[in-house]
């Protein structure tokens, strides 16, 4: 299954997504479910992933997935392709939509400063769901470890984490407000191999409605390259229909 997920998908943390599965395991550790069920609250890929092993493993148990193991093969005409591929083609836009990292919102230098460090997710402007969110930034040669703040804007709510690796999972309450700007500002340890402040991203809370119009405006260019070509694909399917 999982081979079957991977084109046009990515998780936004391999490191915990690998573990997805797990979720299904009612022996689970709580402290290691708590950190999947905050994983798969942010990651498209994860959620899907599990879904179907969910839907899989019940179909099997209970009967309703049946699997037929002969088929009559029909003719294709070509407008049917094209339809089903018009489908497939807009499926996997709003799928990368969603999946993909939006594009930052002002200019880059606001991710860099003068440093090459980043933060990968969120991107800069980013619209989240408020909640535990995942944190990702490139990797800085020779550090031990990082610590990341995150601080509300208007609300002045701060909280403080620590890592070892380049990403971290922060909890529900350090994200409480919704309609809210949260900046998030990376140092290392040792604290010298970046300057005080210059890595850093912001990012905004917002309802689902907020979520997905943001995504639909900041969406990777990929996104709209599928989208024209079911589009394509579909007009071309009605012409040969009436043709």
């Amino acid at each position: 299954m999982d081979d079957q997920l991977k084109p046009g998908l990515a998780c936004v943390d391999t490191g915990v997504g690998e573990r997805i599965l797990d979720l299904a395991s009612p022996t689970l550790d709580p402290d290691e479910r708590e950190l999947l069920e905050a994983h798969k609250e942010v990651c498209a890929f994860c959620r899907l992933a599990l879904d179907l092993h969910l839907k899989l493993g019940n179909g099997i148990r209970d009967g309703s997935l049946k699997i037929e193991t002969s088929a009559v093969s029909k003719p294709v005409r070509r407008h049917d392709w094209m339809g089903w591929a018009a489908g497939t083609a807009i499926a996997a836009s709003l799928v990368l939509m969603f999946v993909l990292p939006p594009r930052p919102v002002g200019s880059p230098l606001v991710l860099r400063g003068a440093n090459k460090a980043q933060f990968l997710r969120p991107a800069e402007g980013e619209v989240v769901r408020k909640g535990a969110l995942a944190l990702s930034w490139t990797e800085v040669p020779g550090a031990d470890g990082y610590r990341v703040q995150v601080t509300g804007t208007y609300t002045g709510s701060t909280w403080t984490g620590i890592s070892d690796e380049a990403h971290l999972v922060i909890p529900k309450d350090a994200v409480p407000a919704n309609e809210e700007t949260y900046r998030v500002i990376l140092s290392t340890v040792p604290e010298d191999l970046l300057p005080p402040g210059s890595v850093s991203v912001s990012f905004q809370t917002g309802g689902a409605l907020a979520v997905a119009s943001h995504r639909a405006r900041k969406a990777q260019p990929v996104s709209y390259l599928f989208a024209l070509s079911g589009l394509a694909l579909m007009i071309a399917s009605v012409v040969h229909r009436r043709a």
